[in-house]
């Protein structure tokens, strides 16, 4: 009443104020168009009874806003607490009624989860679950999570969810367990230690037997769906698939592997039927064809037994559901695995390692095509899997692979046998078997031929001849396996033939790291080996400077053909182990004749025992070198070696001999006659087993090469002619400067050695004063 009342003085205020702005404007315009005195009086008293009333609605005005200020609004203020107030009320009862509300609906669906579940309606009984968890999730009011009878609601739904997952767990061991030969019941995850289905050695049959439930029923069927349904609901089935997939690849998968015959049989039982996986016999690698029958024939009964079963699976939370099958979700599970292990144990085996066997493994492609096919028509992989094709389209990288991989492993295998047992190249044979060749360079029915000489007439017949020696027959193999497998790179496509000319430079850079580190002690410790050593190096290079050449027009033109660059480094390996063993033995001749203590005072019989004992050592030494050296290196290469070893002999006992300070007759015979022991054995280390048969001519050859080979031999004999001699002799051999004893010897050290042997006359003062 009140707020229509002031709404009815606000309304009459207004127009009192409209007609006394009409007032004003009327007054306002008439005292502008007036100047007169009279007429001016009366405009001010018409003004002022405007401004009368004015203030009277201004007052009025006032009245009013106070009252709307003390009264009205003090009863608003009032009727919004009030408001408030009730709508409190209001959300307090919208919030218990929502809570009843959501207890009512949990009691329902909790009713139907027990229900379903007992009925074996699983589906439904995960359905409801699923939105008994969706109502539970969204809070209708703050701290709702410490409502007591909420509490004993999620309490009560978790049960029910484990109670779920339990009874599903139990339906699915009813329609999918397998058992081992003896009958025994598998888990699912096998125990520890426990590894029954993986096939050991000694036994002859393996069986794994797994049940699944029967395709033609139609009830049958629907409880298969809805507990596949509710599992996945349950967030559940990818376990079993991996329990599963687990099993399939650990014990099933790896029968149709390894063993020799594998076969699949189905059982009808009364409530499902029984898939038997039987390996008899020993293990063996099976064909392609036999692998590829088996699994998939066992695929086969999986999906129509159990894999076939369709379940739509989400994406994401807020995405749509796609319908998928279990073999969709087994595939993602265990297909990778599954086709590696096909790759890695049974397609890498049927790769071809001959020319002939490639011809025919297009067979093998098309039925590894077709097991793919079959593969992605059922969804156990994916149209886009190409690991099967991609290794069997591969076959010709994978054939050179493959066959490079067998020769370097043939070729380290020869490089880490024993090498004691060699072989005679003689100088008389061709410079090199080489692979039957046309002149065009082709293939010929030829087995070899010879390398055609150089014509020009400035050459030597033996310019490209190996040197007569010995080698190691596994280097002469080593070798051999070069040709042939350049003679095959030859027939092969240009893919192939270029891996496989890369093979053989592998198999001299492998000879260069392998062969002197797993022989490096025996290279060490034994002159003959290392002469081996030697040889097989002067050989390999020796057919490594013709090699590429011989097969340059038979292999691609983008290759390089060449093993010239390999030389110098297999070479270097030679010459490197020989000069070290020349060193040690070397050292080996310094220690002996350090046990002759200088030479000094021989006219002592102990000391010249001693002396004597050291030279046999030393020349014994030449002599099992001699034994072991010349009839395995070329003759050149042992004269130079024995005779830089005669040298370094010879060198020492003279630097000792020359250094004395006094020697005495009686010593200086003894002296003499070591050093005609020496020479009496020096030329003999020159002569070979048929030399030394023939005694008229050896002798002097032998004293050729050893003059030839020994440069301090010619010095040896004239310190022996002067151990000898007089005075008079040495003098007429130091001729002036211009005798043997000159060129031999430097003028103080023949002086020296005059002063130890002879005693101080007038005569040994005038040879002196000559020798100059």
């Amino acid at each position: 009443m009140e707020r229509e009342e002031i709404n009815e003085k606000l309304s009459m205020l207004g127009r009192r104020m409209e007609e006394l702005k009409l007032e004003i404007h009327s007054a306002t315009t008439a005292t502008a168009a007036t100047f007169s005195e009279f007429e001016f009086e009366s405009s001010f008293d018409i003004t002022a009874a405007l401004s009368d009333k004015v203030r009277a609605i201004s007052e009025e005005m006032q009245e009013l806003s106070l009252k709307v200020e003390t009264e009205v609004k003090g009863q608003l203020n009032i009727s919004t607490g009030e408001f408030q107030s009730l709508t409190r009320q209001l959300e307090q009862v919208t919030v218990v009624m929502g809570v009843l509300e959501k207890l009512t609906k949990a009691q329902q669906l909790m009713e139907t989860i027990a229900t379903a579940s007992s009925e074996r309606k699983y589906s439904e009984a995960s359905s409801s679950l699923v939105l008994l968890e969706e109502a539970l999730k969204q809070p209708l009011c703050e701290r709702e999570e410490e409502i007591k009878i909420m509490v004993a609601v999620r309490i009560q739904v978790e049960v029910l969810k484990q109670k779920l997952i339990q009874d599903l767990n139990d339906a699915w061991k009813e329609t999918v367990f397998w058992t081992s030969l003896d009958g025994a019941s598998k888990k699912e995850k096998p125990a520890k230690g426990e590894t029954k289905g993986v096939a050991s050695q000694d036994e002859d049959i393996r069986q794994w037997e797994l049940r699944l439930p029967k395709s033609d029923s139609t009830a049958e069927q629907q409880t298969l769906s809805e507990m596949v349904t509710a599992l996945e609901e349950v967030s559940q089935l990818d376990r079993k698939l991996q329990a599963l997939g687990r099993h399939l690849v650990q014990n099933i998968f790896p029968l149709t592997l390894y063993w020799q015959k594998v076969v699949v049989t189905e059982t009808p039982l009364s409530s499902g039927k029984q898939v038997v996986v039987k390996a008899t016999s020993e293990r063996k690698l099976p064909s392609c064809l036999d692998v590829f029958s088996v699994v998939g024939n066992l695929l086969d009964l999986l999906n129509d037994s159990l894999l076939h079963v369709q379940v739509e699976r989400k994406a994401g939370q807020d995405a749509e559901g796609c319908q998928v099958t279990l073999m969709n979700l087994l595939g993602d599970e265990i297909a990778e695995k599954v086709l590696d292990g096909i790759v890695k144990e049974c397609l890498s085996h049927a790769i071809p390692s001959t020319n002939k066997e490639l011809e025919s493994f297009h067979e093998v492609i098309a039925v590894t095509k077709k097991f793919q096919d079959k593969l992605v028509s059922m969804g156990f992989v994916s149209e886009d899997s190409r690991i099967l094709l991609d290794y069997v389209e591969n076959v010709n990288v994978l054939f050179a692979n493959k066959k490079c991989q067998s020769i370097l492993e043939r070729a380290r295998g020869l490089m880490t046998t024993d090498i004691h047992d060699t072989a005679l190249i003689s100088s008389d044979a061709s410079p090199g078997e080489l692979p039957p060749l046309d002149k065009a360079g082709g293939p010929s029915k030829e087995k070899s031929r010879k390398v055609e000489m150089a014509s020009d007439p400035l050459l030597s017949d033996s310019t490209f001849r190996m040197p007569t020696c010995r080698v190691s027959v596994c280097i002469q193999e080593l070798l051999d396996l070069a040709y042939s497998t350049l003679n095959e790179a030859s027939s092969s496509s240009p893919q192939c033939a270029v891996q496989m000319f890369y093979a053989v430079r592998n198999i001299f850079e492998l000879f260069c790291s392998v062969f002197p580190t797993y022989h490096a002690h025996s290279l060490a410790n034994f002159p003959q080996l290392t002469a081996l050593h030697h040889n097989n190096c002067m050989f390999l290079a020796h057919h490594l400077l013709t090699l590429g050449h011989q097969f340059k027009h038979s292999l691609p033109s983008d290759v390089s053909a060449t093993f010239v660059d390999l030389i110098p480094e297999i070479r270097t390996l030679g010459v490197s182990s020989f000069m070290e063993q020349m060193k040690t033995q070397k050292a080996i001749l310094e220690q002996y004749i350090e046990g002759a203590a200088g030479f000094a005072t021989m006219d002592e019989d102990t000391n010249y025992e001693a002396a004597e004992k050291s030279l046999k050592q030393a020349l014994h030494q030449l002599t099992h070198l001699q034994r072991v050296w010349q009839d395995v290196l070329p003759a050149s290469v042992y004269r130079k070696a024995i005779g830089i070893l005669l040298n370094s002999l010879l060198t020492l006992v003279m630097d000792h001999l020359t250094s004395l300070e006094d020697i005495s007759s009686e010593a200086a015979r003894k002296l003499f006659l070591l050093l005609k022991m020496v020479d009496d054995k020096a030329a003999t280390l020159f002569l070979t087993e048929e030399e030394s048969s023939d005694t008229k001519n050896s002798g002097n050859k032998a004293k050729v090469d050893l003059h030839r080979h020994a440069t301090k031999y010619t010095k040896f004999t004239e310190i022996q002619l002067v151990l000898n001699g007089s005075l008079q002799e040495i003098a007429d051999r130091w001729a002036d400067g211009m005798g043997p004893l000159a060129a031999e010897f430097p003028a103080n050290e023949l002086k020296q050695l005059i002063r130890a042997l002879f005693q101080n006359t007038d005569r040994r003062a005038a040879v002196l004063a000559k020798i100059k």
